[in-house]
């Protein structure tokens, strides 16, 4: 089914070699199969073709994330957020980079007034408390504090230390 696909869209490419849809659909596919190098190749194509689109930069900041490129997962992510401020996986991605950095209030702040991370021991769990998970022991919690007093919260009350074990 892969090899299929594969071969389709280099026929595609064949025909238009900058054909934004194959470009795209191949880089997800290679992205997919954890092929970065090549995933990273045609999402680089398709953002010459189409520098403002959004989906091509969100996938790409996701490549560059799992090559461990947070400054250019970052830049990517900050090119969608202003195309779109209310893109929300890239928000949360976003959130999910400065918590790897070991920024976490601009991780609560990159996730809005209304979320915030929480650490736990496996998705199920998560699932059972009414979370989303966002990433293998992560979850994305609903808050209604705003971010201000949640960042405060998490700093005053020890809560940041959650967040220092990642």
């Amino acid at each position: 089914k892969e090899a299929a696909a594969l071969k389709d869209f280099q026929a595609a490419l064949a025909i238009d070699p900058k054909s934004l849809n194959a470009l795209y659909n191949r880089g997800e596919l290679h992205f997919n199969a954890e092929r970065l190098p090549q995933a990273l190749a045609d999402l680089d194509a398709a953002a010459a073709v189409a520098p403002k689109d959004e989906d091509v930069l969100y996938l790409r900041s996701r490549v560059f994330l799992g090559q461990g490129r947070m400054d250019r997962a970052m830049r990517d992510l900050e090119a969608v957020l202003k195309l779109n401020p209310k893109n929300a996986s890239a928000q949360i991605q976003k959130g999910y980079i400065y918590h790897e950095l070991g920024d976490h209030l601009s991780a609560v702040e990159a996730f809005g007034n209304r979320s915030m991370i929480v650490r736990h021991p496996s998705t199920i769990d998560a699932r059972s408390l009414g979370m989303r998970a966002i990433a293998p022991g992560f979850s994305l919690l609903q808050n209604d504090a705003p971010t201000a007093a949640v960042s405060r919260s998490i700093a005053s009350s020890g809560m940041s230390s959650l967040f220092s074990t990642l």
